[in-house]
């Protein structure tokens, strides 16, 4: 817009280099930032902390234990249900003899 006034001769030439530099420092500032991002995501992509990784995980599967234990009702949607069946077999039985008995 400051442009466009500028082309015009609405506005003086102080005023049009002012609001390019703005536009442009704030371009800057941007791809500096966006810079630093990508260098610390790739960072962590090649060198993963492995130790925040296995806890996170292992909470989560205590999370998963605890529901499964506490649920009324499972539906376990997989193509073959497999890998949570041999992961979580003592859960699941424990729920079915719970539901059953």
């Amino acid at each position: 817009m400051v442009a466009a006034l500028g082309f015009l001769k609405i506005v003086g030439v102080e005023i049009l280099i002012a609001a390019v530099l703005i536009v442009l420092a704030s371009i800057a500032s941007l791809l500096i930032i966006s810079h630093k991002v990508m260098i610390q995501f790739q960072d962590q992509a090649n060198n993963p902390n492995v130790s925040k990784i296995l806890l996170m995980f292992g909470k989560l599967e205590k999370d998963i234990r605890l529901d499964i234990s506490a649920a009324d009702e499972i539906w376990l949607l997989s193509r073959t249900g497999r890998g949570w069946w041999k992961n979580f077999e003592d859960e699941f039985n424990n729920g079915l003899n719970r539901n059953y008995a």
